[in-house]
């Protein structure tokens, strides 16, 4: 019996190693990124609020060094209502924007789109675009980069809706690194969908699908939890000493001085991918804001307004 426990344990270490080797190759494929440029980009979370004085200062920059883009901005607050505009970026040119100006007294994110002069999005020949986003929201201070989109697809036009559709490839499941909740109190995950309609308002995919996982930087102990962040367009949590719920408790599972990893899956094949950001306060000792590390896509379709650029 123990030479049949010992093969036991060697079989399920090896397929161990068969589904993180699988998984490290999975994510090669990745395509979104903050640290490229792209033709579409999504600033994740801004937020504008005179009594607290909350702000945010977006940047978007234009590579292109021949080449005016015409940017389509969309500004949505939480319930994926949306106010938008456009700013004509030259070749080398960039912009800076403060949420108390473009959009006050609001909570939400960015959906920057790449145009062509008839308003139509760019394909992905364009890929010119990089921004960033400096927030000062309280104990929330830190900056980002946004998420750029290079490989938009199936561009469609509805001239009688006056709409237009294009397909990204768009995360749909993440691995986050936290730290204990004990040195860490409020640390904050922020996720936004992108697949659905603009002009609908029923943008989908942000929210956490099925069961997640948690594991001590040691590798142990372990723990799986249901969903504790959930929404369409805009989703948000908290993390505790007892949320996400795992057994032992978060607190106890990644006790003081400790890190660990979530890995949790949002969106899925109906509804589309996300990005998102985990935000460390300023009362923590390490401290910022940075992007969700994604690990596998979905594809995503996206309907926006079409209007003549004034460029």
């Amino acid at each position: 019996m123990q030479t049949s426990h010992k093969l036991t344990r060697i079989f399920v270490a090896l397929f161990a190693l068969v589904v993180m080797s699988m998984a490290a190759l999975a994510q090669t494929d990745i395509t979104v990124s903050d640290q490229k440029a792209g033709n579409v980009l999504v600033y994740p979370y801004y937020n504008s609020n005179s009594q607290t004085k909350a702000d945010t200062r977006l940047t978007l920059s234009n590579l292109s060094p021949i080449f005016t883009v015409p940017v389509h901005l969309f500004f949505l607050d939480k319930s994926c209502s949306q106010a938008d505009t456009y700013v004509c970026l030259t070749p080398n040119a960039s912009i800076a924007m403060k949420a108390s100006e473009f959009d006050p007294e609001q909570l939400g994110w960015v959906l920057a789109v790449a145009v062509t002069p008839l308003g139509l999005p760019a394909d992905g020949l364009a890929n010119t675009l990089i921004g960033n986003a400096f927030v000062n929201d309280g104990d929330y201070v830190g900056n980002y980069g946004a998420e750029a989109f290079r490989d938009t697809r199936n561009i469609t036009f509805d001239p009688a809706a006056g709409t237009a559709s294009f397909t990204i490839s768009a995360p749909n499941s993440y691995a986050i690194e936290i730290q204990s909740p004990a040195d860490a109190v409020g640390q904050k995950i922020v996720s936004v969908g992108l697949n659905g309609s603009l002009v609908a308002g029923n943008l989908a995919g942000a929210g956490q699908r099925g069961t997640g996982v948690v594991y001590n930087g040691n590798e142990k102990p372990f723990g799986s939890f249901s969903p504790f962040f959930a929404g369409n367009c805009r989703a948000e949590a908290i993390i505790t000493a007892t949320s996400p719920r795992v057994p032992l408790g978060l607190g106890n599972l990644i006790p003081s001085g400790q890190v660990g990893t979530m890995r949790v899956n949002v969106g899925g094949a109906a509804a589309g991918g996300a990005v998102g950001l985990l935000m460390t306060p300023k009362t923590a000792k390490w401290s910022g804001i940075r992007g969700l590390h994604k690990t596998s896509e979905v594809p995503s379709t996206i309907t926006i307004p079409v209007f003549f650029p004034m460029c």
